[in-house]
């Protein structure tokens, strides 16, 4: 048993136990506000320190149910989400955002509450799993309700304002603002803040994608059992498939059907394992081999890119183009080594360490926010990132097969959070706004869907076990 729900002999304390309900319900509403992107870019820090201030209070529901020998055995699995945390944070590239010395204040205040607000969320997810009162259906009520509401919203504004299936009706189709051409089927609405604004369609489609990929937990939910969670479920996840469909945004409900695809495959394999004992050995030995068959091909394909900057090889086959999506991975890679140096006599050991940063800013951002991160953070964090991308993918096969939540509970949970992660590695748009007169830079890190993804992660997050040897020492 790898889970560690084993609780403590003396209970929890009355001063924490008073106020589960509270602080349950709270964290549940700050989760689902985050989901709806209340208030914007600057509603944004408001609900980063309302989830500071919560996860202090939620931390001892977790302190006072995992034993201190367990705490310290995930600690150091744990360090480098902090240390990414914190190189995702405070970058050069964000010092010269930020005006450089001039905007030193507003710098370490942002990134400061960024590091700090990125494992709030991550210990508020692992702590309320702990408060008793608070059972997982009212979490993927709140949460998808939240989703829900946004979508419901935007869809119902986007169909007054350009009707059905705009995308493919006016495709082709132009208008002009303030003399600049614009292509109406590459453009949606979003609720920026308080009103509704010009997006472009991959960023306006990214919450009805999340809450139409949570109807995978229907392939484990129980519509005789579980009737109110299977309807909910169901119907929501419907709403985000229409949302989609009435754009229509063909790509993005391609990669939907993907998403179902593998959330179908691994309830096949969670049925096959079950079956026995022996299945479930086999079963295991299976995808410990997938995980680093995985590992390599990614091992392999990011050295390659890498070398790519110096050698030239795959330019050579054909691969690599100036323009295509191949070159302009490069591209970033080669800002970051040689901070933007056409020339690059030398590696820039600052923009390596840090991101890149030259005195005047050229944006080469792409659709994989992995690779944005390379270029904004530097080779250091991006290294954290994908080791902990392989880690909390093995966190989620622990809390599929060991966690303690119904079947239904765990493919709605991890359906979220296999949304968010392949949405944002192939539509990340970090300067959405149509306008340019009303441009704003929202990076991935800083978004509301990577701190809502942080919160799921520690939700499903099954605390590995101290090795006997460790607990003996303790003694």
């Amino acid at each position: 048993m790898s889970e560690i729900e084993e609780k403590k002999e003396t209970k929890q304390e009355p001063s924490i136990k008073r106020f589960d309900t509270v602080i349950a319900f709270l964290a549940v509403e700050l989760i689902g506000l985050v989901l709806f992107g209340f208030g914007g870019v600057f509603g944004l820090k408001f609900l980063q320190l309302i989830a500071i201030f919560l996860a202090f209070l939620a931390y001892p529901f977790l302190s006072h149910n995992v034993d201190s020998m367990t705490m310290k055995a995930n600690a150091k699995w744990l360090i480098p989400l902090a240390v990414f945390a914190l190189l995702g944070s405070f970058s050069a590239f964000f010092f010269v955002y930020y005006g450089g010395t001039a905007g030193m204040f507003s710098f370490i205040l942002y990134s400061l509450l960024q590091f700090l607000g990125i494992l709030a969320f991550f210990v508020l997810g692992a702590s309320i799993r702990y408060i008793e009162p608070l059972k997982r259906e009212f979490i993927i009520y709140g949460l998808l309700g939240a989703l829900g509401l946004y979508v419901l919203l935007v869809t119902l504004y986007s169909l007054a304002r350009y009707g059905f299936f705009y995308a493919a009706r006016y495709d082709g189709m132009v208008y002009y603002y303030d003399g600049v051409l614009f292509r109406i089927a590459r453009e949606g609405k979003a609720l920026m803040g308080f009103s509704f604004s010009e997006v472009t369609i991959a960023y306006a489609g990214t919450p009805a994608f999340i809450l139409a990929a949570s109807g995978c937990g229907l392939f484990a939910l129980k519509p005789k059992e579980e009737k109110i969670k299977f309807i909910v479920v169901g119907s929501l996840a419907l709403l985000g498939i229409l949302s989609l469909a009435f754009m229509p945004h063909k790509l993005s409900l391609l990669v939907l059907l993907a998403v179902y695809a593998v959330m179908g495959l691994i309830r096949l394999v969670h049925y096959f394992r079950e079956r026995s004992e022996i299945a479930k050995k086999k079963w295991d030995f299976a995808l410990k081999i997938a995980f680093f068959v995985l590992i390599g091909i990614v091992g392999i394909g990011l050295i390659l890119l890498f070398v790519e900057t110096k050698t030239g090889l795959l330019a050579k086959i054909g691969l690599v183009k100036e323009g295509n999506f191949f070159g302009r991975i490069v591209v970033q890679i080669e800002d970051v080594l040689y901070n933007g140096s056409a020339n690059k006599p030398f590696l820039s050991v600052s923009s390596i360490l840090f991101g890149y940063h030259p005195t005047t800013l050229t944006v080469h951002l792409e659709r994989i926010y992995e690779f944005n991160v390379l270029w904004q953070n530097g080779v250091p964090a991006f290294l954290l990132m994908i080791y902990l991308i392989f880690f909390f993918i093995k966190k989620q096969r622990d809390y599929l097969f060991e966690g303690k939540d119904t079947l239904g509970e765990k493919f709605v949970f991890i359906a979220l959070i296999l949304a968010i992660f392949i949405r944002f590695s192939l539509f990340d748009d970090e300067m959405p706004l149509i306008h340019a007169s009303e441009q704003a830079f929202i990076p991935f890190l800083s978004s509301n869907m990577h701190y809502a993804l942080m919160a799921l992660l520690g939700l499903t997050y099954v605390p590995m076990k101290a090795k006997k040897k460790e607990v003996a020492a303790h003694e």
